[in-house]
């Protein structure tokens, strides 16, 4: 399996799917979702999306998916499952999928893993599984909504727009209760205090009669030397019924989760489920029966699960575990120029890999990035800023009810998708919001506001262990930094690009510094910064590697004089495409479709700002560790 973590008995679809494009929009009336033949359709193997390599179009279409395939014989005297849950962990951006003819669902949101039933199965025999993939996009979509008409009208944002299944598929037998999603979310009050996990757990009988269902625990140490098995649940579910169940488990003086140390407990729920009985003796048979080997239905869920504690302190200080936090770092961009956005095991191996040889303690992207990745850099020690596809949307757009209620559902999915993992420790709520409207760090409209207000909400009720942010475009009017509804977030992140865009690098400090004296409680994260390189050249003409070596140096010297600057993470690791005519604003030899800001080219090349980042970064992450 591509991720560690999750449901257990996951069966990888890999092998021959075979695809074919759809720029028309006319497969359904080509009956694609139930021929037989295979007439147009050619082979590929998913991960895969249809424009990987493309660097003049970006434009936005359908493309149709099939796979064909048999489900596992189960040995003999084994329990057959009661049903099959096809599992997919990213289709872009808006998936349709069919199995054997029948549609059975369908899931909006290209960066987050869904599941469904996986109705009309085979048990025996040949299952045509065929997926839809959209990329077709509106004038208020989330992330891609500027005009274009190369693009099918609509579809240009921050990145290409990547069509198709680029995020493994799966699928897992249920025996009888299934354990659809579980969380445990580390509780102490003070880094030396006990600590405790809360557990919850999404139960759902999928038999044809009511269970009994017990969920266990099982937490072993990261050392191995200590191990917690509990019941820390029970539950009686009615036949269909869903139902979240909660409890705890008391770890003691736990080992914390940070940078330098990023130990890991390793979490293991079980629900074992039994029939009920309805007479007064079978109940009292009934835990017995539930808890044995024997329950006719069983789940297993596991997670690997870090211990740490956030905290924020007067004068806009950003503890973890007790220390103050100064991260540096960079964010990233899930795009190979062969590959693009369906990433394999190769390609974010090496990412992983750069980010670590940098000596990087904090990560970040503009959405969801593969489940193998957090996974990665919680086993790393590398921190990430979280963040939902919601980009650059107007004011006029956050101003429409419905807009709003699709980026809540965004944030929704990302926070539920990313809780598990003690690198997370931010929750944004979008980038830029309100620069879509012509200006530069565009004024809060009412919507903008309503938006913040409920999005604030939302993420406290689902994690009240995290934090929650915004990325904001800083302004070059200090009378425009400060608005009372981000004093609802605990952190700021602030994109400055002084010096390249527009101002002198020295405005960088200033500007930081009204949005100190704003909000002088709330940590500071300059969550992008950065500028364009492409070719050799004196440090004084923008676009050589040269300028941009002085400029990420100086603007990080400026930020290291502030003890109220949490992180700094650098835009970007590694050149992306943005659009067909994306400059930059480098005046000098820029390469479209590509953002140059990149510590690295889209080669692979290390430019010469990587190296002098590595000797800073490690130098700063080995003073830390001491």
């Amino acid at each position: 399996m591509p991720e560690r973590e999750g449901p257990s008995g996951r069966l990888l679809l890999g092998g021959v799917w075979y695809f074919q494009l759809d720029e028309e929009r006319t497969g359904e009336q080509r009956e694609l979702p139930t021929v037989s033949d295979l007439t147009g359709w050619r082979q590929v193997a998913v991960p895969y999306v249809w424009n990987g390599d493309d660097t003049t179009r970006n434009r936005a279409a359908w493309g149709w998916y099939r796979k064909e395939f048999r489900l596992p014989e189960p040995p003999a005297g084994a329990p057959r499952p009661t049903l099959w849950r096809l599992r997919f962990l990213g289709v872009k951006e808006r998936a349709t999928v069919w199995l054997n003819g029948r549609l059975i669902g369908q899931h909006s949101g290209g960066y987050t893993p869904f599941e469904l039933d996986a109705q009309g199965l085979r048990t025996r025999g040949v299952n045509r599984l065929v997926v839809r993939a959209s990329t077709m996009r509106g004038p208020y979509d989330l992330s891609h909504w500027r005009f274009e008409s190369r693009a099918c009208r609509y579809g240009r944002g921050g990145w290409w727009n990547f069509g198709g299944i680029d995020r493994e598929v799966e699928i897992r037998p249920v025996y009888g209760v299934d354990l659809e999603r579980a969380q445990a979310l580390p509780r102490l009050r003070c880094p030396r205090c006990p600590a405790r996990l809360e557990l919850r757990a999404l139960l759902r009988n999928a038999s044809r009669k009511p269970l009994a269902v017990t969920l266990h625990a099982r937490v072993r140490a990261p050392d191995g030397r200590h191990v917690i098995n509990e019941v820390i649940a029970r539950r009686r579910l009615a036949a269909g019924e869903r139902a979240w169940v909660e409890g705890s488990v008391v770890l003691g003086r736990a080992m914390l989760w940070e940078p330098a140390r990023p130990a890991l407990y390793d979490v293991s729920l079980t629900a074992l489920g039994a029939p009920v009985v309805t007479t007064a003796r079978g109940r009292a048979q009934l835990r017995r029966t539930a808890e044995a080997t024997s329950a006719t239905a069983r789940a297993n869920y596991h997670l690997n699960v870090g211990v740490r504690l956030l905290e924020t302190r007067p004068g806009g200080i950003l503890l973890l575990n007790g220390r103050p936090l100064s991260a540096l770092g960079v964010s990233f961009h899930e795009d190979d120029p062969r590959l693009g956005s369906a990433l394999g095991a190769r390609e974010r191996g090496w990412l992983v890999r750069r980010l670590r040889d940098l000596g990087a303690t904090i990560t970040r992207s503009h959405y969801p990035p593969h489940p193998a990745l957090l996974e990665a850099f919680d086993r790393a020690g590398i921190l990430y800023w979280a963040q939902p596809p919601v980009y650059q949307l107007s004011n006029g757009a956050l101003n429409e009810a419905w807009v709003r209620r699709d980026a809540l559902e965004a944030v929704r999915q990302m926070v539920e998708a990313q809780i598990n993992h003690p690198s997370v420790v931010v929750w944004s709520l979008g980038n830029e919001l309100a620069l879509g409207d012509g200006r530069y760090a565009g004024g809060v409209g009412a919507g903008y506001e309503r938006y913040v207000e409920a999005g604030v909400q939302l993420v406290r009720s689902l994690d009240p262990t995290r934090l929650v942010g915004i990325d904001r475009a800083a302004p070059e009017d200090p009378t425009r930094v400060w608005h009372p509804v981000f004093d609802l977030l605990d952190v700021l992140g602030v994109n400055e690009y002084f010096g390249w865009y527009r101002g002198r690098d020295s405005a960088a400090g200033a500007i930081l510094d009204q949005f100190h004296k704003a909000y002088p409680d709330r940590p500071i994260v300059v969550t992008e910064f950065g500028a364009e390189s492409t070719h050799e050249g004196p440090a004084d003409r923008k676009g050589t590697y040269a300028f941009q070596t002085r400029y990420l140096l100086d603007h990080l010297a400026q930020f290291e004089r502030r003890r109220w600057i949490a992180g700094s993470l650098v835009w970007i690791l590694r050149d992306f495409r943005v659009n067909p005519d994306w400059t930059g604003g480098n005046p000098n030899q820029p390469t479209p479709p590509w953002n140059n800001k990149g510590l690295i080219d889209e080669t692979g090349a290390p430019k010469p700002a990587y190296w002098e980042l590595r000797k800073l970064f490690r130098a700063r992450r080995g003073a830390a560790r001491g």
